[in-house]
């Protein structure tokens, strides 16, 4: 069926991004428990999504899957820890 090979389709290429994801919320947690250290440090999910999305904006569909996915999880680090940083 057209249905079953759709679904399959996507699944695996869900299945690819899934690392970039969990690099992505780990990043989220980590950055909101460092409120515990020191109050200053309190960022919201609206401010971090913003940045994220700043951050893999520039990627222009790499035709390397590879070098896509390392972007992906590269960039937004750089990003979000300059500005953690500042």
């Amino acid at each position: 069926r057209i249905a079953d090979r759709t679904e399959e389709e996507i699944d695996s290429a869900r299945t690819v991004y899934e690392e970039v994801a969990v690099s992505a919320s780990t990043l989220f947690f980590v950055i909101t428990d460092l409120a515990a250290i020191n109050r200053m440090y309190q960022f919201s999910l609206h401010w971090f999504n913003e940045l994220f999305m700043e951050a893999i904006t520039p990627e222009t569909g790499a035709d390397d899957l590879e070098e896509r996915l390392e972007f992906l999880k590269g960039n937004p680090l750089e990003v979000i820890h300059s500005n953690v940083c500042r």
